[in-house]
């Protein structure tokens, strides 16, 4: 079984957008705030330093220590800046989630399952048997196995802020572990990966687990 669909929020996934927002808030504020004393803090120190040694003729190591401490205030006001950008950008996707108040589930109910085994970078890859002949794959870090994971009856929740990044991630299993009845070893798994029929993630794709390998070596 096979179901995608969108439904409203629930109490416990706005809670979580609510703390994020004021979180981000909070820490932008303060990186605003932190970026603005700092200046202050350095414009005024290097003033100080300037009639310290200025009388003493020391050109040499006045010089030297504007030049350190510009590099220091280029450096400070760049991670800033940069950690500013990233936490807004952050923020506005958690505020567009809120007010597109929109989840979007995957349910799938299968115990006919292939896996390929992580290669070391992009997390293990799964194939649920959800109708006859049609197969729903997923796949990535979100993924590894475990005590409940893949399980015969569970539903991916995801939330999207603006320009589709994702703000909210979950599974929640409702059926039982299920062990893959297929194991493509890691070894074998890279011709796969190159393979021009490989599905993009949740696709849903025609075929059955028991002949797959054939299918996804196909050109």
């Amino acid at each position: 079984m096979l179901n995608k669909f969108t439904r409203k929020l629930n109490t416990e996934e706005k809670s979580y957008l609510e703390s994020e927002i004021l979180r981000l808030t909070k820490k932008v504020k303060f990186q605003k705030g932190f970026t603005v004393v700092s200046m202050v803090v350095l414009f005024f120190l290097s003033i100080l330093l300037f009639f310290l040694f200025a009388d003493n003729f020391k050109t040499g190591l006045v010089l030297g220590i504007f030049v350190l401490l510009g590099l220091y205030l280029f450096t400070s006001l760049w991670t800033n800046y940069y950690n500013i950008r990233n936490n807004t950008r952050q923020l506005d996707n958690h505020q567009f989630a809120m007010e597109n108040q929109k989840a979007e589930i995957i349910q799938c109910a299968s115990e006919l399952v292939l896996k390929m085994e992580d290669s070391g970078f992009e997390g293990p890859d799964y194939f649920f048997q959800v109708e006859d002949n049609l197969i729903l794959y997923i796949g990535g870090k979100a993924y590894y196995e475990n005590e409940k994971f893949p399980n015969s009856d569970f539903e991916v929740i995801r939330i999207f802020g603006k320009n589709n990044d994702m703000v909210f991630f979950d599974i929640q299993t409702k059926g039982i572990k299920v062990n893959p009845q297929i194991v493509i070893k890691r070894k074998g798994k890279k011709k796969y990966l190159q393979s021009e029929v490989f599905p993009e993630n949740y696709e849903v794709m025609e075929g059955n687990v028991k002949s797959l390998g054939n299918t996804l070596q196909m050109s």
